[in-house]
């Protein structure tokens, strides 16, 4: 079965402080689903309109599973986190 990415990009990050408690509940969060981190961090270079912002690579061992890890995360884990939060997107 081919695997699954999560790509998320962080387009501005309004408080350093919750994105540091938000990226620290996300692995055990999305444990259950197989999740493996790529990379997480901000980039060294961004070419064209790159925004130099947090980028994380997520891997899961299907679709299925980055799906239902979606499904619930984060609104089991961390509820109203998104209030004063970051600006970001993703894609699986």
């Amino acid at each position: 079965m081919p695997k699954a990415y999560w790509i998320t990009a962080y387009r501005e990050i309004k408080d350093a402080a919750k994105l540091a408690a938000y990226a620290k509940l996300a692995p055990t969060a999305l444990a259950p689903y197989g999740v493996r981190y790529l990379c997480r961090g901000n980039p060294n270079a961004t070419f064209e309109a790159g925004l130099k912002e947090r980028l994380v690579v997520s891997e899961f061992p299907s679709l299925e599973k980055a799906i239902a890890g979606s499904c619930t995360f984060p609104k089991t884990w961390m509820p109203g986190h998104r209030a004063g939060h970051d600006e970001q997107g993703w894609a699986a």
